[in-house]
């Protein structure tokens, strides 16, 4: 969820990095002519339980890093203000 960005996070990029390595993704509101989708970023994890760390780039160029995450069918993230950005 966007604060400083829209607050659908549209253009957001994410990455996240386990230990079979890094995997990448960007936060969309279409995938086809006349369609939308779910504009949350799925990562499948097969056989991992948590990831390292998963970083954040909003649109509005803060860049947002989070720390041991464990596999969970959904996580929300907030776009943090820029003062508290990289804490």
């Amino acid at each position: 969820m966007g604060h400083q960005s829209n607050c659908e996070a549209i253009g957001a990029a994410v990455k996240i990095q386990t230990a079979d390595g890094a995997r990448y993704a960007t936060v969309t509101a279409a995938c086809g002519y006349f369609s939308a989708c779910d504009q949350g970023v799925h990562f499948g994890l097969a056989r991992e339980v948590s990831i390292q760390s998963m970083e954040i780039r909003w649109p509005s160029g803060i860049v947002q890093t989070v720390k041991a995450v464990y596999g969970d069918p959904m996580l929300w993230v907030a776009e943090p203000h820029s003062e508290l950005a990289g804490r």
